[in-house]
């Protein structure tokens, strides 16, 4: 049996900081289970969930992401994995249906219709005021 003790989020946070590649093991080590189980949930693919969680963890944003983070480590990795994945299955026209979004999780249901309806404002906003810019302001 592996013997695993968890390294606590502020030195993992404290690690990636000082850009020692052993933080990112760490929170790899530490949190990868949970994210990946979040994107399985939405994605209903264990094998498009671990290509996403890759996808995560090699782009610039999540490196940024994590450095700008100063406490409750996995509640923001969680958001930031559910609110990416959400926008690459929308931007591939993939949708979860009624029934998946019925078997997440409370937390991942409230944070589905906190998202969509976010959205839904931001769209209703542009149809009612449209952004013009005076002909005047841009440089020919």
């Amino acid at each position: 049996m592996i013997n695993f003790t968890p390294v606590p989020d502020n030195v993992i946070i404290n690690k990636i900081r000082k850009n020692n590649s052993k933080g990112w093991e760490d929170l790899y080590d530490n949190h990868a289970s949970s994210m990946l189980t979040i994107i399985c949930q939405l994605t209903g693919d264990r094998e498009r969930g671990e290509e996403m969680l890759i996808d995560i963890f090699t782009c610039t944003r999540f490196r940024n992401f994590v450095l700008s983070v100063t406490a409750r480590l996995r509640f923001h990795l969680c958001t930031f994995v559910f609110n990416y994945t959400l926008k690459q299955m929308q931007e591939e026209g993939d949708e979860p249906d009624e029934e998946m979004k019925s078997r997440l999780p409370k937390v991942l249901q409230f944070l589905y219709n906190k998202n969509k309806t976010a959205n839904e404002t931001v769209q209703q906003e542009k149809l009612i005021n449209p952004v013009y810019k005076s002909v005047h302001t841009y440089k020919w």
